[in-house]
């Protein structure tokens, strides 16, 4: 849900001069982007913002920081954190959060979810020529950084 609806918000942004020297809205080419209408939007927009692309990572950071000392517990062995982390019932709420990452990345799901965002919603402010170069770069990276976090 996290990418679609930031995506949703953040096309709203995204505004294209036409031939006859307007802007319009890319997804929707009946919305002229200087118009008081348009302004509503944005306004909209900029607020969910904050709720959605910029506030569930941020959400997910504090819940993640806030607990990290038990879903990594420094205990020298990976199988031993892994089993005294699951055997925590105080973490069954945000265990989506970090359950598929070894304990000493606890963090990486908000990396996820800013990478998620960007890949989908992201990529529309890159240049239209650029934007599969950019999307290639940023997979590229992914794969890195998947590959020493697994």
């Amino acid at each position: 849900m996290l990418p679609t609806a930031s995506t949703a918000i953040l096309r709203t942004f995204h505004c294209e001069e036409l031939a006859d020297g307007r802007d319009y809205l890319i997804v929707d080419y009946n919305s002229n982007c200087e118009d008081e209408e348009y302004d509503s939007y944005i306004t909209f927009c900029v607020i969910m913002c904050f709720i959605y692309p910029i506030g569930i990572p941020m959400l997910y950071f504090v819940l993640l920081y806030s607990n990290r000392d038990r879903i990594n517990p420094r205990v020298g062995n990976t199988a031993i954190a892994l089993r005294k982390r699951s055997q925590d019932k105080s973490l069954q709420a945000i265990d989506f959060l970090y359950m598929y990452y070894r304990p000493e990345h606890w963090w990486f799901e908000v990396v996820e979810a800013i990478r998620r965002v960007f890949m989908t919603g992201g990529l529309i402010f890159a240049p239209g020529n650029h934007r599969a170069t950019v999307g290639f770069a940023c997979a590229c990276f992914s794969l890195v950084l998947y590959q020493d976090i697994a």
